[in-house]
């Protein structure tokens, strides 16, 4: 008779991708569509590689603070999100195109680097924080 752990890792490992696959308006689904390991980078820093696993799963300092601050949501026309940051808002449209066009949020983190992501949310960041698109002053 087989271990109760054993039985259980096998179960699991059956029903992890029908119920993965269920789940398809999640936002983390519209980047890994099919379950299996993440790539680790080695290259970046454990805190470059924590903002970019943030931004996958779609939060970040500047989306979700007011949660924890009190203050009201931010917004840009619309409910700011990262997918409105990288792919959307026409405020940051220039900023964007400087390090990369993609369609999709699983287009940029399949294809642009990390340091370049970093590079870049670095500078939407910036220029977030001085504009006041996003309800804050110049």
């Amino acid at each position: 008779m087989r271990e109760p752990t054993l039985q259980l890792r096998l179960l699991f490992a059956c029903l992890l991708p029908v119920t993965w696959n269920s789940a398809a308006n999640n936002k983390l689904h519209a980047i890994y569509p099919t379950v299996g390991k993440c790539a680790q980078n080695n290259v970046v820093s454990r805190r470059d590689a924590v903002i970019i696993k943030r931004l996958n799963i779609g939060h970040s300092r500047l989306t979700h603070s007011y949660l924890l601050s009190g203050e009201d949501q931010p917004t840009c026309d619309i409910v700011l999100t990262v997918k409105h940051m990288l792919l959307d808002c026409p405020e940051l449209r220039d900023v964007r195109l400087k390090y990369f066009t993609a369609a999709s949020l699983k287009d940029i983190f399949e294809s642009v680097t990390i340091k370049a992501s970093l590079v870049l949310l670095k500078t939407l960041i910036f220029i977030i924080n001085c504009s006041t698109c996003y309800g804050r002053p110049m």
